[in-house]
């Protein structure tokens, strides 16, 4: 049971590691042409918190931190406008 635990909290470690840094958020957002707002409906959330992540001042919470990383994975791929 503790071995769990554990193995969450490192896997919530690694997804954390791969986030990008905020100014690299910003810019895969950019090249791929979207808005803060398509991001937030994307995620369920609210284009301030996007902002903020963004802006370095917060970073997504649990729940979210997975999702947003793939879809700035997804969106990196994407050519640049």
């Amino acid at each position: 049971m503790e071995h769990d635990l554990i193995d969450k909290e490192l896997e919530k470690v690694q997804v954390r590691r791969r986030l990008p840094t905020p100014s690299r958020r910003r810019l895969i957002r950019e090249r791929a042409g979207i808005s803060q707002v398509a991001i937030a409906r994307a995620l369920n959330t609210t284009p301030a918190s996007v902002c903020r992540w963004e802006a370095g001042t917060r970073n997504p919470g649990v729940t979210l931190l997975e999702p947003y990383l793939e879809l700035l994975e997804r969106l990196e791929v994407v050519p640049a406008k």
